[in-house]
């Protein structure tokens, strides 16, 4: 197979893995929100501790009671896709089911091992797990009364149907899930459950498929399935993630298969299984069968000119006549040849070596890309210089000069913006031969241009994943710089509670408690303003100082690398200024000191620093990033900067922080970055083009 191939199925894998894992965040985020909620209502507490050595007619009061305390709560949390909420006693019989509750009483023992061992260790127990009636993400722990006596289990689980819904209304990711038959072996099902929930996997015989309401198992088996099924048995067969592809209609579809382990001995019980299109792969299997006919072409061409020169001595009206009929060959099989560009994505130019770039032959392919016709161009009634995006035009012209002063054959350009006749702005790929005569003097230029607005696009979404990352750090960041003031503030309430029950209340010491308390609020307010203002879009480019930035970031990251003993220091001669995007700026810097960081902690440096220097050189304004971390191994040097590339699978990492740094320094900002290793660490270069 291909590399690019495999390697866009790669992504496809890791797209998949990461919706996946931001959505299971979500979900860990509300049940401990839930977890909190329930282990500090005291009524109910009450109620189940009452419940524990009741009657069974106490016990039904208890429970009506206990429901009508929680269906306003249960009726929020369902509608974030929460779908079991159960209470069980230490010996795993059921006392409350808030989404049957009618159903209660059964021992779970030998049918759940979350609450048998949560019940056992008194510790939670989180991950996959099937039960009576369905399968679903658990989050199981332990429930105390007011004294700390161990009085159960309570259960929230995440239904798979809801994550799957929420992979297609977000992301437009359809997939399905595929349960292991041997699971159902061993529960109290009756049949006619299984029939109304599940039917046998197309995919796999050894899976049973959950139906959901977006379901479409008609066209996915006559279209995909009967294609793959042998390539899906032998990979389900490794026990590892997959992707495979089906090319059918003038349509690539990948199936992506992400394994689910079960919470008990980590064995794999469930594939979340996704079919998504693939431009990508489409266009990698089209260059190659392009560039063959390139190779064919030319080699037409090499021929006739042999041919030609083997037989120059012939009689002249001889030689006329073959020519003719060769030139006529040849004419007949550019044609058939130039047709295959008309089909997908990309058009074929042939330039002239002038200033507007006047173009001497193109595919009929054109009218798809520009909306404009062959005949406009070729009449001159447009130049292709005029349908490149005016910001975009001189980096171009400096790419073919540069290629002309290196005496490149063949160069491709970094992606640029092509304007439609519609006024829509597209991005494409450039590959572009320089063809020279017998003096090496240039006279035109032959260019397939590719259609790449639907990867820009991909990128984008790429850059929103990496946002939402940082994000989640600086939640934590602002956690942790509020946690001081609020420790003030509950200092300052009971200090007036106090005074208070014994009269000692006096209009100085509320004056004092009011500019004590204000002071407290508008530290915390002034932390939430610092974060909102460093994650605003950013619609127009704007003149701002590095300097400032780099100052904002370092006090927004001190207060959290403080907690690690990471040391930061910035050093710059002078104030230098930038026109562009400062808060994409920042979000680059910002992916590079955390990723510092991460070494830092991870090889437990005792005296642990990042030094950022920024300096200019000539025209050029770099910014320089030094950690004292040990540095990036030799082997994946060249890989750091690849997309869904990480070290840190185990912890998860997701690889798009340094990929996102590149994008925004080399296409958003026009830079470049450099990455070294010092005798101690490693050093990141961003350097810009001074204004």
């Amino acid at each position: 197979m291909d590399k690019r191939v495999q390697q866009a199925l790669n992504i496809e894998i890791k797209s998949l893995e990461t919706h996946y894992n931001l959505t299971m965040s979500y979900f860990l985020q509300d049940v401990k929100g839930i977890r909190d909620n329930i282990t500090h209502n005291k009524k109910a507490i009450e109620i189940f501790s009452k419940a524990q050595n009741a009657t069974k007619l106490q016990r039904t009061i208890l429970r009506d009671k206990l429901y009508k305390l929680l269906t306003p709560m249960y009726e929020r949390i369902q509608r974030r896709g929460i779908l079991q909420f159960h209470f069980v006693f230490p010996n795993n019989i059921s006392f409350l089911r808030m989404h049957k509750p009618s159903k209660f009483g059964d021992d779970l023992t030998g049918i759940r091992y979350s609450f048998k061992q949560v019940n056992r260790t008194k510790q939670t127990v989180i991950g996959f797990e099937q039960g009576r009636t369905t399968h679903a993400f658990r989050y199981v722990f332990p429930f105390y009364d007011k004294q700390g006596n161990h009085i159960g289990a309570v259960e929230t689980s995440l239904s798979a149907y809801f994550l799957q819904d929420k992979l297609f209304d977000v992301n437009k990711i359809y997939s399905h899930f595929l349960v292991k038959k041997s699971i159902f072996d061993v529960k109290a099902w009756e049949t006619k459950d299984l029939i109304q929930e599940y039917i046998p996997s197309l995919e796999h015989k050894d899976y049973m498929f959950a139906l959901t309401k977006n379901r479409r198992l008609g066209d996915i088996e006559k279209n995909i399935i009967n294609l793959l099924q042998d390539k899906i048995a032998y990979n389900v067969s490794l026990q590892k993630k997959f992707a495979l592809y089906s090319y059918k209609n003038a349509t690539i579809t990948v199936v992506t298969f992400l394994p689910i382990k079960n919470a008990k001995d980590k064995d794999i019980v469930a594939y979340i299984v996704s079919y998504t299109k693939s431009n990508n792969i489409y266009n990698i299997l089209n260059s190659s069968i392009y560039l063959s006919i390139i190779v064919l072409f030319s080699m037409i061409l090499l021929f006739y000119f042999i041919y030609r020169n083997l037989n120059y001595e012939t009689e002249l009206e001889e030689d006329v006549k073959r020519q003719l009929k060769d030139i006529k060959k040849a004419n007949k099989e550019q044609k058939i040849l130039l047709s295959l560009f008309d089909m997908g994505d990309s058009v074929l130019f042939n330039w002239n070596n002038d200033e507007s770039w006047s173009v001497k032959m193109v595919s009929s392919g054109i009218l798809e890309l520009l909306g404009y016709s062959k005949k406009e161009f070729l009449n001159g009634d447009i130049t292709y210089v005029e349908c490149i995006y005016e910001d975009d035009r001189e980096r171009v012209s400096t790419e073919v000069l540069n290629a002309q002063k290196k005496s490149l054959k063949y160069f491709k350009h970094t992606p640029y913006r092509l304007v439609t006749k519609s006024n829509q702005i597209k991005w494409v790929h450039d590959y572009t031969l320089i063809v020279k005569d017998d003096n090496d003097i240039i006279i035109n230029y032959i260019g397939n241009v590719i259609d790449i607005t639907e990867d820009r696009q991909k990128d984008k979404q790429l850059i929103h994943q990496n946002r939402l990352a940082q994000m989640g750090e600086m939640i934590s960041m602002i956690a942790h710089q509020w946690r001081q003031p609020l420790n003030n503030l509950a200092i300052l309430n009971q200090t007036i509670a106090f005074k208070y029950k014994r009269g000692l209340l006096s209009n100085q010491l509320m004056k004092e408690f009011n500019i004590n308390s204000n002071k407290q609020i508008q530290d915390m307010s002034k932390t939430i303003d610092d974060f909102r203002n460093f994650f605003k879009q950013e619609k127009e480019k704007v003149n701002f100082c590095i300097n400032d930035i780099i100052n904002h970031i370092i006090d927004m990251l001190n207060p959290t690398f403080n907690k690690y003993d990471i040391f930061i220091t910035f050093n710059s001669d002078k104030k230098f200024n930038l026109n562009g995007f400062p808060n994409e700026l920042g979000q680059a810097i910002v992916n590079i000191i955390n990723n510092s960081k991460d070494a830092l902690i991870e090889e437990e440096i005792e005296y642990k620093k990042i030094d950022i220097r920024l300096k200019k050189k000539r025209d050029k304004i770099m910014i320089i990033i030094q950690d004292n971390g040990g540095g990036i191994p030799k082997e994946i040097m060249p890989k750091i900067l690849d997309p869904y590339f990480s070290t840190k699978i185990e912890k998860n990492g997701t690889g798009i922080g340094l990929y996102m740094t590149k994008m925004i320094i080399e296409d958003h900002m026009n830079g470049k970055i450099i990455i070294q290793n010092s005798d101690n660490g490693a050093i990141f270069k961003l350097i810009l083009k001074a204004d």
